[in-house]
């Protein structure tokens, strides 16, 4: 699967300007296992630039994930 979220983030003290953080997610879901892994991309743009447009993203980090399914007894 693949999926992209977006996050608009307010000025801080350590991000003065605001900016709209970008989540790229890679990923593959086990069914049989009921668990997810891949990788997911985080990137910034600046708050008026269209975070769609991966010309536009800047400090980008890239690490795996690994989830499970939680279910209530």
């Amino acid at each position: 699967f693949k999926a992209v979220i977006l996050d608009f983030t307010l000025a801080s003290i350590h991000w003065p300007e605001p900016r709209i953080g970008r989540v790229d997610i890679d990923g593959v879901y086990d069914i049989s296992a009921a668990a997810m892994t891949g990788t997911a991309t985080l990137s910034f743009a600046p708050f008026d630039a269209d975070p769609l447009d991966t010309g536009s993203l800047q400090d980008s980090a890239t690490g795996p994930f690994d989830a499970m399914r939680i279910t209530a007894d």
